[in-house]
C-alpha cells in the first residue's frame, strides 16, 4: 500500500443491477465499511480520506443450475458483481478499478429466504475481496 495513505472514505454503493431490491446497496455499503474498520490498516473517514473506495452493483443474477434430462431443479445460482476504484486522492489519481465476483448457490425449496442468504454471502465475500485489493494492492 502507497505509503502516503492513511485514511480511506467509503462512498455510498450505488446499484445497477436492475434487481429490484434497493436494500443490497445498503447491505453493501455497510459490509465495506465493517470490514474496512475491522482491518484498520487504514483509519477509515466520513469524507475527505486521502483515499476514496467507490463501488457500483452491477449484477445481480439468479439462474438455474445446469440439470440432466428428468432431473428436478433443486437448486439456483446467483451472481453477484461489483465494479469498484480505488482512487488516491493525495496524488490524484485511480490506483484502480476492476470487477469482483462471487456466486453462491441455494436450495430453491427455501426460495426468497435462501436467496437474499446467498446474496448476503456473495456481497460479503466481495467486500473481503476489495480489502484484500486495497491492501495488498492487487
Amino acid at each position: 500500500m502507497p505509503p502516503h495513505l492513511k485514511t480511506i472514505s467509503i462512498a455510498t454503493v450505488f446499484d445497477r443491477s436492475s434487481f429490484g431490491q434497493p436494500i443490497w446497496r445498503e447491505v453493501a455499503t455497510q459490509l465495506l465499511i465493517e470490514r474496512f474498520r475491522n482491518d484498520n490498516t487504514l483509519q477509515l473517514v466520513d469524507r475527505s480520506g486521502d483515499a476514496e473506495l467507490r463501488a457500483t452493483i452491477t449484477t445481480i443474477s439468479e439462474e438455474p443450475v445446469t440439470l440432466r434430462a428428468g432431473e428436478i431443479e433443486r437448486e439456483r445460482k446467483i451472481r453477484v458483481t461489483v465494479e469498484a476504484e480505488y482512487v488516491d486522492h493525495v496524488k490524484q489519481r485511480s490506483i484502480w478499478r476492476r470487477a469482483f465476483t462471487s456466486e453462491q448457490f441455494f436450495p430453491i425449496a427455501q426460495a426468497a429466504t435462501a436467496r437474499d442468504q446467498a446474496i448476503r454471502t456473495a456481497l460479503e465475500q466481495i467486500a473481503g475481496d476489495i480489502l484484500l485489493a486495497v491492501i495488498s494492492d492487487w
